[in-house]
């Protein structure tokens, strides 16, 4: 097998092979993390000397004993001769005492002994032998050795030629798992745990997981560091290679709803217990805790939560109490993840079964943002016309009203959807997101726009806590006329701010932000980039009235 970027490595072992043949013998020891090729280099060498007429002897260790021919003592052999012995950190302390002898001994002779051992198991074990012996620590691969030996730049493997030599495995997951959670042995459980909390995950977090005390855990990631399987700085854990990670992930998928309950009882921030429902079995605890946090993980995290919530619909019979809080939030991720139509259908479905007053102005929501997003402005107000015969519109869907008469021009009803919503501003971020995106408006009309600049500053703090997606976009929105108006530079970091919005929910949203980043784009002199957006914008199915306005920098 071809051994890529360990030339100094192949040099020292010649040069202390040459130097036995002249008697002056040692004892070598390579030490590395598991992984990083000690075998295979091991293997190569003692090829080589072998095929240049050395004697060579290769040592086991029998497992789980440690014992080897070496554990009686030293051996003589026929010199000159190479002697290897693997995987020393195995071996018992007989063989330790024994190569401690020889070391002493060799230095005169034409004897070289080659012996490998993982670097991080128990390396007090080894002191006073690693002070005998010439040490050669493997580091793992730079990037030119990983190109050589896998034609492409791999930093998920961190240069581990063990992990690099398994890439394109079509049981991949499943062998890296193997020699992972062989590795770790009784600790395999804490290691599938680290990988399936991510990145820097605490201790405290995998020991309520893993349902040990910390001190356990902390114990047995110190010995999975040791073995260089996880990295530990301040009690936080993370797993050395991103590719041993996903595999971990990969193949632990029914762990998934003991570590989403573990972080639920923890309140973990939702987003992160949802990541591990998605593939875990839905429960009565599943079901209630979706109920509970639904609604903000539809606006905030949409495409994480739709196919979850799409199973809990599904899953819930008709009469299930919680069935239409969550259809509601499934409605409104669908809306947020882009999928339109679908979220049209399961609001309109929703409004049916006549569900009880809260699901139903989300659902009524769900239909007036659509329009709104189409810049339908007629459409919305005609669906909110139908919620008036149920009584006075709430807050919420008042500042939907007002977009939706900003939309047809008419500036006095928006003015008194805002009158309508003010009462519940203080205590609903939402509403008051969108009275300033309101205030803001007005004054653009008037052209103070130093005015519009400081209410949408005042707005800036709620865009972090509205869990409303299309207030924050239209908050952008207005930030962006009223800079690009004053030809204020910052006008393109806001416009940034705002594309992966536009892009994961579409409508309407798309084509205006294509079209405002080619008029900003040309205003600016970024001609190609005009050019780039406008090209853009012709290839969206349905630009929702604004192709005359994205043609228009074309043309100049």
């Amino acid at each position: 097998m071809e051994i890529f970027g360990r030339d100094e490595s192949f040099r020292l072992l010649e040069e202390a092979t040459a130097a036995a043949r002249a008697g002056r013998g040692a004892l070598v020891v390579v030490r590395a993390d598991p992984g990083m090729g000690i075998t295979a280099l091991l293997d190569a060498h003692c090829a080589a000397a072998r095929d240049s007429g050395m004697r060579t002897h290769r040592l086991p260790v029998l497992v789980p004993s440690g014992r080897t021919p070496l554990s009686t003592g030293p051996v003589s052999w026929d010199e000159p001769a190479l002697v290897v012995l693997d995987d020393l950190h195995r071996a018992d302390d007989d063989t330790l005492l024994a190569l401690h002898e020889l070391a002493e001994q060799v230095g005169d002779r034409s004897l070289l002994i080659l012996a490998g051992r993982h670097r991080g198991a128990t390396p007090e074990r080894f002191a006073v032998l690693d002070r005998s012996a010439t040490t050669h620590d493997l580091e793992p691969l730079d990037a030119a050795a990983v190109r050589a030996m896998t034609g492409a730049e791999v930093a998920e493997a961190g240069g581990n030629p063990w992990l690099l030599s398994r890439l394109t495995a079509p049981d991949r997951a499943a062998q890296v798992t193997g020699w992972a959670t062989g590795l770790a042995g009784d600790d395999a459980g804490v290691l599938r745990y680290a990988a399936l909390l991510g990145e820097r995950s605490s201790v405290d977090e995998l020991a309520s997981v893993a349902e040990s005390s910390p001190a356990e855990v902390l114990a047995a990631i110190r010995r999975l560091a040791a073995l260089g399987l996880v990295d530990e700085v301040d009690g936080r854990v993370s797993v050395r290679y991103p590719l041993l990670r996903d595999d971990l992930v990969a193949t632990s998928a029914g762990l998934r709803g003991t570590v989403a309950r573990a972080l639920a009882s923890r309140d973990a921030a939702p987003e992160d217990v949802a990541a591990h429902l998605v593939h875990a079995p839905l429960d009565s605890r599943v079901v209630n805790w979706l109920a509970e946090h639904a609604e903000r993980l539809a606006a905030e995290h949409p495409l994480l939560v739709v196919d979850l919530l799409t199973r809990a619909v599904d899953r819930l019979p008709p009469g299930h109490p919680e069935r239409h809080r969550i259809g509601a939030s499934l409605a409104e991720a669908q809306l947020w993840s882009g999928r339109t139509e679908q979220a049209r259908r399961s609001a309109g479905a929703g409004l049916v079964v006549r569900p009880d007053e809260q699901v139903r102005h989300r659902l009524r929501a769900v239909l007036a943002k659509i329009a709104i997003g189409e810049f339908d402005g007629a459409g919305a107000i005609e669906i909110l016309d139908a919620e008036r015969e149920e009584g006075k519109l709430p807050a919420r869907l008042a500042v939907l009203d007002g977009l939706a008469r900003f939309l047809i021009a008419d500036l006095d009803g928006m003015q008194r959807a805002a009158e309508q919503a003010a009462p519940a501003a203080p205590h609903d971020p939402i509403v008051e997101l969108s009275l300033l995106n309101f205030e803001a408006i007005a004054l653009s009309f008037q052209r103070d726009f130093t005015g519009a600049l400081a209410a949408l500053d005042r707005a800036e703090a709620l865009l972090s806590v509205a869990e409303d997606p299309l207030q924050r976009g239209w908050a952008l929105f207005v930030r962006v006329v009223a800079l690009d108006i004053t030809q204020d530079i910052r006008v393109l970091d806001v416009l940034e701010r705002g594309r992966p919005l536009a892009e994961r929910v579409g409508m309407g949203m798309l084509p205006l932000l294509r079209t405002g980043a080619a008029v900003i784009a040309y205003n600016f002199g970024r001609w190609d980039d005009s050019l780039a957006e406008i090209r853009a914008a012709a290839e969206l199915p349905d630009l929702y009235g604004l192709g005359g306005p994205s043609s228009t920098p074309s043309l100049l």
